[in-house]
C-alpha cells in the first residue's frame, strides 16, 4: 500500500494542477438499532470536508512572433 496518492489534474492546454495530503472528515455516531437490542451501527452526520494541498504549473505555450 502506498504512503500517500498524488493525482494530476491536466487541461487540453498543457496546464497540470496537482493534488495531494488528501483529508476527509466527517462526524460518525453509533445508532442504536431497534430491531436488534444491544446493536448499533454507524451512521455519518453532518457535513463531509474534504481537504487537500493543491499546486499548479502554467502551460507552456509558444509564443507568437
Amino acid at each position: 500500500m502506498p504512503d500517500s496518492i498524488e493525482w494530476e489534474l491536466r487541461a487540453s492546454n498543457g496546464t497540470v494542477i496537482k493534488v495531494t495530503d488528501v483529508v476527509i472528515s466527517r462526524e460518525v455516531v453509533d445508532v442504536p438499532d431497534v430491531d436488534r437490542p444491544g446493536w448499533v451501527y454507524r451512521e455519518v452526520v453532518g457535513p463531509i470536508r474534504v481537504s487537500a494541498l493543491v499546486s499548479g504549473t502554467e502551460a507552456l505555450v509558444p509564443s507568437k512572433k
